[in-house]
């Protein structure tokens, strides 16, 4: 149960009590109307919380899945740099940052072509060096 419930249940639950308690001279169908209204204000409150949490969650999971489309596109339309981490063009052929080239490697063992982002062969295992820099 949220916090913000607890309280309000909590408060509702102590001014019951001391409506109980204390002898603010009501008759007994004057308090269980008193207590009536509180219980169903209670009620009134417990909604509204758990309408703000139902629409808190849908706009996290409306945010998230608007990171993931951004991610998606960049993923898609761009290359970024396994040294420098910088974003360049999908057809460049080297880093506009770092100079590094952004082409397929082959593997000198194997002879396995792998992404120009990967640092060990896909078939092999070997280690992969991407050492052409355009000057």
């Amino acid at each position: 149960m949220a916090i913000s419930k607890k309280v309000v249940l909590y408060s509702f639950a102590i001014v019951i009590a001391l409506l109980l308690s204390f002898d603010i001279g009501l008759n007994t169908v004057e308090i269980a109307f008193l207590i009536g209204f509180l219980v169903l204000m209670m009620i009134l409150f417990m909604v509204v919380f758990m309408q703000q949490i139902k629409e808190n969650e849908r706009l996290e999971e409306a945010k998230k899945n608007v990171q993931f489309s951004v991610e998606e596109i960049i993923d898609r339309n761009m290359k970024v740099c396994s040294y420098c981490k910088t974003v360049n063009k999908k057809e460049a052929s080297y880093c506009k940052k770092c100079k590094r080239s952004l082409e397929d490697i082959v593997c000198p063992v194997c002879g396995q072509q792998n992404s120009y982002d990967q640092k060990y062969c896909v078939k092999c295992q070997s280690v992969l060096q991407n050492k052409k820099v355009h000057l």
